[in-house]
This record gives structure tokens, C-alpha cells and sequence, in this order.
């Protein structure tokens, strides 16, 4: 049975806080928004020009017309990456509930999420 999940923006920081440490910006990323080198902010319904490129894993910028045009929900989720250690997003929110649901033990509380590249 799949459960559905529905995290807000406002909700965002407060969600990603009960998994791992959220002292990230007060920021909540719009993944289907950004694009170039501006991120959207779905707390300020505002654009930001991102001057430090997710610690450069982000080099193309969002959404880049090309990759986006070959791709449904998954290749954007795939082609953007941000530093989901400082600036969160719904998706982000989504997928740590269902993991802690899914994966984690009750006697883990918070967990520390690396991206090893070999």
C-alpha cells in the first residue's frame, strides 16, 4: 500500500531536523523552479542567484534546457544536486520520512547521509 506523503515548505526545515542536523539555511529549495545559476525559494516565492553552485556539484546549473527536455520527475531529480546538507527541498523532506519509515531502526535517531563516488 503506498502512503502518501505531503510536506510543505513551511514544514520543509522542521521534517529534515527529526533525521539529520538542519542548521542549513532558512531556505527551501523549488528544484522545479531554479534554473541557470538562480535558485527559487519556496519560503519567499523568490529567486536567488546561487554563488556557490551546490560546493560546485552543480556546475551546469538547474535544469538545463537539454537534460530537462529528455527527462520526466526522476531525470530532473537526478540532474540537479544540491547540497541537500544546507538547503532542503520537499523532495529531500519526502524521501527522508519514507526512508525512516522503510529503512531506519527506532534506536536511530538522526543520520548522516554521504555521496561516495568511486
Amino acid at each position: 500500500m503506498e502512503q502518501t506523503i505531503d510536506i510543505k515548505a513551511n514544514k520543509v526545515k522542521e521534517t529534515v531536523g527529526r533525521h539529520v542536523l538542519a542548521d542549513g539555511f532558512d531556505f527551501v529549495m523549488d528544484i522545479e523552479r531554479s534554473h541557470g545559476s538562480w535558485l527559487y525559494d519556496k519560503l519567499t516565492d523568490k529567486e536567488y542567484l546561487d554563488m556557490f553552485s551546490m560546493f560546485a556539484s552543480a556546475s551546469v546549473g538547474y535544469n538545463h534546457p537539454y537534460l530537462v527536455e529528455r527527462s520526466e520527475w526522476l531525470g530532473r531529480m537526478a540532474v540537479n544536486k544540491p547540497t541537500l546538507a544546507d538547503v532542503y527541498s520537499e523532495e529531500y523532506a519526502h524521501f527522508l520520512e519514507v526512508f525512516e519509515r522503510v529503512v531506519i531502526p527506532e534506536e536511530c535517531s538522526m543520520l548522516s547521509l554521504l555521496k561516495v563516488e568511486v
